[in-house]
């Protein structure tokens, strides 16, 4: 008898899902499985799954998912709930227990975004200004990632043994997030995003200057920690991230923000997009350009001003002749 979907899918998750992709990514399908797609279509059985149960299902998501307020569910996590299913039944037909994966036919609304939003560089003057009239540790990261592009969980996972002061170089080799475990909630450090997130970031000057002062103050080995040495949760560095924006002036964007405007300003000033592009951690240049076009924007029109300033100097010089054809 074919196994209902609550059945194949605690399976799919522990056998398959569990040792192939990062912890986070495991929990994170879990969570979604089960306060999502188990609740309402965990009884059927995986050969009644129709592609009207489906559309129906993302439909009522689309309308009222919103497990706290009842209302619409946001496109992006909608999106993430779809794509479980999808990978599961995917994996039920590869395997041979169903012969047709019913997600390919259901249709819903794509989240494409806005594009990356970056500070302006008026607003990150006034951050960097708060950060200086304030002197806590805890700030440090937030000049880190402004100035290296550096991601929330490689920056709470960095210790001073990442970075080489003699040369200046930076290291990323791990990223950490704070999840529960065994009913206590904990860090949990893992490899960065994807293989090119293992990277060499050079240090601007100042920033190696301030890192050094920093190490010496510090009581702990991670680079990013409270005053007694103890380690910042995620949630708990945004939340301070945030009280910095709303005290300072500036628009409340996430802390992945910090990040954007790092690359925004590194191709601002002139560096090249491969640079900026192995810096970030990406996967090849013409992401990078793609991902921040807006950011040439200002550049495209300062130098077709200056084309057309050049331009127009030569015509004073030599004047153009408009030559018209003899009629008479």
């Amino acid at each position: 008898m074919t196994p209902t979907l609550k059945e194949y899918i605690n399976t799919w998750l522990e056998n398959r899902v569990k040792h192939t992709v990062k912890m986070r990514t495991y929990l994170t399908y879990t969570d979604t499985a089960r306060r999502h797609i188990l609740p309402a279509l965990g009884g059927i059985r995986l050969t009644d799954l129709t592609s009207l149960t489906l559309q129906a299902f993302v439909a009522d998501k689309l309308t009222s998912g919103n497990l706290k307020t009842g209302g619409a569910l946001s496109t992006a996590s909608a999106g993430l709930i779809c794509a479980v299913l999808n990978l599961a039944l995917r994996s039920a037909v590869e395997t041979g227990i169903i012969s047709d994966n019913s997600m390919n036919k259901v249709k819903y609304r794509k989240e494409y975004g806005s594009g990356a939003q970056a500070f302006t560089a008026p607003e990150q003057r006034r951050i960097e200004c708060y950060i200086a009239a304030h002197n806590k540790i805890e700030y440090i990261g937030i000049l880190l990632s402004l100035y290296t592009g550096l991601r929330l969980g490689e920056l709470l996972a960095l210790e001073f043994s990442d970075i080489d002061f003699k040369r200046g170089i930076l290291n990323v080799t791990k990223t950490a997030h704070y999840r529960k475990t065994g009913g206590e909630y904990a860090f949990c450090t893992d490899t960065p995003k994807s293989k090119t997130s293992m990277r060499v970031i050079p240090l601007p000057k100042e920033i190696l200057e301030t890192l050094k002062e920093h190490k010496r103050k510090s009581k702990s080995r991670y680079v990013i920690s409270r005053f007694d040495g103890r380690r910042i949760p995620t949630h708990s560095y945004q939340y301070a991230f945030q009280a910095v924006l709303r005290k300072c002036g500036v628009r409340r964007l996430p802390f992945h923000a910090l990040r954007h405007t790092f690359a925004t300003r590194a191709l601002e000033c002139g560096i090249d997009v491969k640079t900026v592009s192995e810096i970030m951690g990406h996967g090849n240049a013409a992401f990078t350009l793609k991902r921040y076009a807006h950011s040439f924007t200002e550049h495209q029109i300062k130098m077709m001003n200056r084309l057309s300033a050049l331009l127009f100097t030569v015509r004073k010089r030599t004047p153009i002749k408009t030559v018209y054809p003899n009629t008479g």
